[in-house]
């Protein structure tokens, strides 16, 4: 993957940014899971707002990045790889799979599927990319939901397992927002030669 190509895929070029963004709002949403573990169930309502507030927080700043990545790096072009073709249907697999969880009280489970979603994603994207990085991502993901999966109860209304809650907040959270990092410094944040870095 060379920066040109990266700096002109609609789809890559923002990516780092919004996976940092993500990674903020998944360790967030690891928070009324540590509550419903420590048997301080957060209400319906409460659990509801927070949601919807971080979900469309993620939202919202996914279309700043968009506006700040085309001031930094000019035009997009044509992307390598139709990657909303691929979210969508993975990100709708993983609210279906959600709200179904929550209907059946289980939980526990909502974690280790989105590992496994957007593991899946990633491993996918950077395949048909050839961008290693983002398969290195998605390889982590997907092995941590195995893990995270493999430590919960199986049996409705159990709560979630603490260590698989402290391993989500290490790949989705701190590794993702790792990644994002270096993928940004390496494609993004690069100095004009013989000028300024810009940001």
């Amino acid at each position: 993957m060379d920066r040109t190509s990266f700096c002109r895929d609609p789809f890559l070029r923002t990516s780092a940014y919004n996976m940092a963004t993500w990674a903020v709002v998944n360790v967030l949403f690891s928070v009324p899971n540590y509550a419903l573990a420590a048997g301080a169930a957060w209400s319906p309502g409460l659990l509801g707002t927070y949601s919807l507030v971080l979900f469309a927080s993620g939202v919202a700043l996914s279309a700043v990045h968009e506006r700040r990545v085309g001031k930094l790096v000019g035009p997009a072009g044509q992307a390598l790889f139709p990657a909303g073709k691929l979210w969508g249907p993975l990100l709708l697999i993983g609210v279906v799979g959600t709200v179904s969880l929550i209907v059946t009280s289980r939980p526990q489970f909502i974690q280790p599927l989105w590992l496994l979603v957007v593991g899946s994603a990633y491993v996918i994207w950077g395949v048909a990319t050839s961008f290693r990085l983002y398969q290195l991502l998605g390889g982590v993901l997907g092995v941590a939901g195995l893990v995270v999966l493999a430590l919960q109860e199986t049996r409705p209304g159990a709560v979630p397992s603490v260590l698989g809650l402290h391993l989500w907040n290490l790949t989705m959270g701190g590794f993702s927002f790792a990644v994002a990092v270096a993928t940004n410094r390496r494609y993004l944040w690069i100095a004009p030669a013989g000028g300024r870095r810009r940001d």
